[in-house]
């Protein structure tokens, strides 16, 4: 999957607004990630199940090692973990959906499922409908969200539903992400090699 669109983001270390971006995803094998202010490349990420890399032009900087790396939180100057930021490109809830259970059904024929998350529980709200996701969040059980996210807008490309506008607030809401898309393929021909070279002379944090 191919696509095309724009990166909002409130709450981190460099607030962007609408800064358009292109990603492809082979699968779920590797994805690769552009930031393309004014035409030219200001980062880039490339990540795997098993490692990613991570590299800022502007500030002449590499952030490499494994995805799920705890010590990752914070080193990226946006507010998700490299793993989440994956799924959610491909409008995936994180890790096994085989671990959520049903929880209840909506007026409206939505259905939330749960799971055991850390202190507290992950949701997920699927429309039945059109057997779409529409939210997922992670909760406390003091009432914090970790983590939320709404998927809106949601097409089809040669039948794959994908949300054309996704909506992330992290840390009890005080950081966001806004994703807007507006070209997608689906099931198309993989347009570039995903990994890419790493410029030398840039420095280097590395989380194993």
């Amino acid at each position: 999957m191919s696509v095309t669109g724009t990166v909002s983001a409130t709450g981190v270390p460099q607030a962007v607004a609408r800064l358009p971006f292109n990603a492809v995803v082979a699968g779920r094998d590797s994805m690769m990630i552009a930031m393309t202010p004014f035409g030219m490349t200001a980062a880039k990420l490339f990540a795997t199940q098993d490692s990613f890399v991570f590299v800022d032009y502007l500030q002449r900087q590499v952030i490499d090692g494994r995805p799920t790396s705890p010590e990752l939180a914070g080193a990226l100057p946006f507010p998700l973990s490299v793993s989440d930021l994956t799924s959610l490109i491909r409008g995936e809830v994180p890790g096994d959906i085989g671990r959520f259970r049903e929880v209840s059904v909506r007026q409206d024929g939505s259905v939330v499922f749960g799971a055991d998350y850390r202190d507290g529980r992950e949701f997920v709200l699927i429309d039945t409908a059109t057997a779409t996701l529409r939210q997922y969040q992670k909760k406390r059980t003091d009432g914090v969200i970790d983590l939320n996210v709404t998927f809106d807008e949601v097409k089809r490309f040669n039948d794959v539903p994908v949300a054309m506008a996704v909506d992330v607030t992290v840390n009890d809401r005080r950081q966001t992400m806004s994703f807007r898309l507006s070209e997608v393929t689906v099931n198309g021909p993989i347009p570039q090699r995903l990994r890419f070279d790493v410029p030398s002379g840039f420095s280097r944090k590395s989380f194993r």
